[in-house]
């Protein structure tokens, strides 16, 4: 029986093989013809492209100097947390992180707003200006503890 099933096995096999070599081999992905759907640009295309990396390159360059930056301060910041010994001066070292946080996001937000100004984007421009005055007014507000964990509260009861 283990001859018969290995018999049937191997023919099974070697009839596979004999179809599979009168078969043409598919042409490898170099020898495809390569069929371009979009067009060559034009050398202002080509400038607005390459004026748009420079652009996005010093955006980022710019946006990873404030992040360290941040970093820096919140390093300073915490630091100061772990040797303060009152409960109201660790209070006030979290609102000072807090703040620095929401600082760096506004000026995130700014940078993006000076590019996107550079580059002509001016719906995106609109947009950013209004997110910036959005969280600036809530950073003109009075801060107090109190209201940090009212709000915290709020947020983490929505879902948020």
């Amino acid at each position: 029986m283990r001859t018969m099933i290995l018999t049937a096995m191997i023919l099974t096999l070697l009839a596979g093989l004999a179809l599979a070599q009168d078969q043409t081999p598919p042409r490898s992905i170099k020898e495809q013809p390569v069929v371009s759907t979009s067009k060559a640009l034009s050398a202002d295309e080509m400038d607005t492209v390459q004026r748009n990396n420079e652009l996005r390159l010093a955006k980022n360059e710019e946006m990873n100097t404030r992040l360290a930056t941040e970093q820096t301060i919140v390093a300073q910041l915490v630091t100061e947390l772990e040797a303060s010994v009152t409960t109201s001066d660790r209070r006030a070292i979290q609102l000072r992180i807090q703040e620095a946080k929401q600082q760096t996001m506004v000026d995130l937000l700014a940078i993006q707003l000076k590019y996107a100004r550079l580059g002509n984007h001016d719906e995106q421009a609109q947009l950013l200006e209004e997110r910036i005055a959005r969280l600036e007014e809530g950073l003109d507000r009075p801060q107090t503890p109190s209201t940090t964990l009212r709000s915290n509260r709020s947020s983490s009861q929505d879902g948020r």
